[in-house]
């Protein structure tokens, strides 16, 4: 269940010049994008991914066959733009982060689902009937989109690996409760982080904030003094509960009569 923990919870041993750390998991250049918005907001971005992705051989060729495209993850928008410059399919997405990468790599969202891959089944089911649907997509998917009632064909472009190096100073810093949090935005970075504890329980203090209740759950029984989730899956609603929890909520507007 989502919530808000009270602003006033001190943090005192993991700041880092006044500024709250945070250790941002998921795999770059997505990183480096979270970790600007958290700095915007006062909070210290502690970046290591756990995670990273690695493009899987193919060409743009199932492009000619299909009318549309189906992206749910922005690190599939990537693969797909690189391998090829048409931009004339619509593209239906999940989630704000997904469509602005589809948008600024140039193609025109049909829609966007707000939510998760399962809230996109019923926009594809009202899709123009005979559309040739194409779905880039990870080796192993999260979700499925059998919602939408037609034929979806899935285009794996990349997988996702657990990072070999580089998280080693995050993990030090998250078990010696040096951290206020750490940010999961998937559960491949969930389950990776889980395969670097290695049933240790982290410190009390430490708290969990994850995209939503699925990628708590492999870190389910790990000792987070919390486990922070958004009450819908966007990386926006996410950070204002990281910031709402380690920097406080805004003051309230005054009322204006």
């Amino acid at each position: 269940m989502s919530h808000d923990p009270p602003p006033s919870r001190s943090h005192a041993p993991s700041l880092e010049d006044g500024a709250p750390r945070v250790w941002v998991t998921r795999a770059l250049p997505g990183a480096q994008a979270t970790a600007a918005r958290l700095a915007a907001a006062g909070v210290a971005p502690v970046v290591a991914p756990l995670i990273a992705t690695i493009p899987l051989p193919g060409s743009g060729d199932l492009l000619a066959t299909h009318d549309a495209l189906v992206f749910t993850s922005a690190a599939a928008v990537r693969e797909v733009a690189r391998r090829t410059p048409d931009r004339t399919h619509p593209v239906y997405a999940v989630g704000e982060a997904t469509a602005r990468a589809a948008r600024s790599a140039g193609w025109t969202v049909a829609a966007d689902a707000d939510g998760s891959v399962a809230d996109l089944g019923p926009i594809l089911a009202d899709a123009p009937s005979g559309l040739r649907l194409l779905h880039p997509c990870a080796a192993v998917t999260a979700g499925d989109l059998s919602a939408a009632g037609r034929p979806v064909t899935a285009w794996p472009v990349y997988r996702t690996d657990p990072a070999a190096e580089g998280w080693e100073g995050a993990l030090a810093d998250l078990r010696a409760g040096h951290l206020a949090g750490v940010l999961v935005q998937s559960p491949s970075a969930a389950t990776a982080l889980a395969l670097r504890l290695g049933g240790a329980p982290v410190p009390a203090s430490v708290t969990l904030f994850a995209l939503s209740p699925a990628c708590a759950a492999p870190l389910a029984g790990c000792g987070f003094g919390e486990i922070a989730h958004p009450p819908f899956p966007r990386e926006a609603a996410l950070l204002k509960v990281v910031t709402d929890t380690l920097v406080g909520a805004p003051p309230a507007a005054p009322d204006r009569h």
